[in-house]
């Protein structure tokens, strides 16, 4: 696999939102977009984000990623894909989606609940 990133090096630490556009380009700078309108909320779940065209994982800035994924993992042209700490797909979505909900999905799960509990934003 060469010198790139595995997603294991993330687990327990970050949460990965995918958002996988294969067929209209458009969709992902909408989607991005509003995303990126919530920094806070992103930091505060832990959140990177990423875009799959179809040949490239790139970062918010439209930066080639050297992060590898697993096989099969992309199932359709248009979707929104959630990896949680444990490195399990925890939410796969169509596009496009509200940020509120990946959020409201995120707070639902008990290492979020336990992250907040313990006072970590």
């Amino acid at each position: 696999m060469g010198n790139g990133q595995e997603l294991s090096s993330f687990r327990w630490e970050k949460r990965l939102v995918i958002i996988v556009d294969t067929i209209q380009k458009n969709t992902y700078s909408n989607q991005i977009k509003l995303f990126t309108k919530s920094p806070e909320e992103l930091e505060e779940r832990d959140i990177l984000l990423f875009y799959y065209d179809g040949k490239n994982l790139l970062d918010t800035s439209g930066k080639n990623t050297d992060l590898h994924l697993p096989e099969g993992m992309f199932q359709k042209d248009s979707e929104l894909i959630l990896i949680g700490k444990d490195g399990s797909i925890k939410m796969r979505s169509p596009l496009p989606i509200d940020p509120k909900e990946v959020f409201q999905t995120i707070d639902q799960m008990p290492m979020r609940r336990s992250e907040i509990k313990k006072g970590q934003p």
